[in-house]
């Protein structure tokens, strides 16, 4: 999974893709959303992140 590893590396607090079929099976990975929140441009959305409290324990 390249785009969280990235994410994870610049400690990103969100990134933007085009749409959910950028994903498998057009899901947003539960392991992205760990550590940030994921911005979709087609349907414009926002997926939270989740558990972002204990954010600085994931890493």
């Amino acid at each position: 999974m390249r785009l969280r590893n990235l994410a994870e590396a610049y400690r990103a607090d969100a990134v933007v893709v085009p749409g959910v079929a950028h994903f498998d099976d057009g899901v947003v990975p539960t392991k992205l959303l760990r550590i940030a929140d994921v911005i979709t441009v087609e349907p414009e959305y926002t997926y939270a992140r989740i558990g972002w409290a204990r954010r600085e324990y994931l890493r």
